[in-house]
């Protein structure tokens, strides 16, 4: 008996060891392969010289600054910027920095500088269309010539960010683009069309009290929609965004409607108890 029991305990023990080492074996690939290295070539560190460093620093501090501060610091950077020779990196700073420029009101000077730094820099080094190839409806009746006509192209995000400063923040484009295919002004027609897409949205909501409200019903009214968790606290916090907005404003055409996020029965009976 005694032997058996001995043979069983070794063949358990050769099981478990065996399951140990691909265990072990499994982890170390995993390591491997998501390791910084193994994509080192797919995904590189961006190097800035001498010059680009102290830029890419403080258009990264730029959201600790006052805003006065931030302003004029804004304006000197897209000054700076334009003043670089033409590269890759120079266009990472120019397209950064105006990705942060519209977070606040910090004038019109300095969003002037900051279009016209983009602009410069888009026409030193152009940008070739972003290619988006969409899924067909049907795989499997779709051939491949049905996949080729479903390829679109669209204007390159520094372009939009460019035409979303012109169109929203109304700053003159001091470039005139010769090389850009067209880019910019399919950006202005996409964000007309968007825009166009807003106005025809419609949608219903219901307030705190229960009275649902369609959106279209409040057109040509300045409308606040404001969505709360179910949480008391957070609930508080949020009306005095409804309290400052209704200060602000002061017009009857103004409303303001407060809905609360729903993911189950459960928060729907919270909701009802916040109240």
């Amino acid at each position: 008996m005694k032997p058996k029991m001995d043979r069983s305990r070794r063949k358990l023990f050769s099981s478990w060891l065996v399951c140990f080492v691909l265990s072990v074996a499994v982890f170390l690939a995993f390591a491997l392969l998501t390791s910084p290295a193994s994509y080192s070539q797919e995904k590189q560190e961006i190097v800035w010289s001498a010059e680009e460093k102290p830029i890419a620093v403080q258009i990264h501090g730029l959201r600790a600054l006052p805003d006065d501060v931030r302003a004029t610091t804004t304006k000197d950077l897209a000054l700076k910027i334009r003043s670089l020779p033409a590269t890759e990196n120079k266009m990472r700073l120019a397209v950064g920095l105006a990705n942060l420029s519209t977070e606040g009101d910090f004038g019109h000077a300095a969003l002037q500088e900051v279009a016209t730094t983009l602009a410069e820099t888009l026409r030193e080094c152009p940008l070739p269309w972003t290619q988006t190839t969409p899924e067909p409806i049907n795989q499997a009746k779709a051939g491949a010539s049905s996949k080729s006509a479903l390829a679109k192209r669209e204007p390159a995000e520094p372009y939009v960010e460019l035409a979303t400063l012109v169109r929203y923040e109304h700053v003159e484009l001091l470039t005139n683009f010769t090389n850009d295919d067209g880019q910019f002004h399919a950006a202005l027609q996409q964000l007309a069309n968007d825009d166009l897409k807003r106005e025809h949205l419609d949608f219903s909501l219901k307030d705190l009290s229960g009275k649902t409200w369609t959106f279209s019903d409040l057109r040509g009214k300045v409308v606040l929609v404001n969505f709360w968790a179910t949480c008391v606290l957070l609930a508080a916090k949020r009306c005095l965004i409804s309290k400052r907005f209704t200060n602000a404003s002061r017009r009857k055409d103004s409303w303001c409607l407060a809905s609360p996020m729903k993911r189950q029965q459960k928060s729907s009976r919270s909701s009802a108890s916040a109240k």
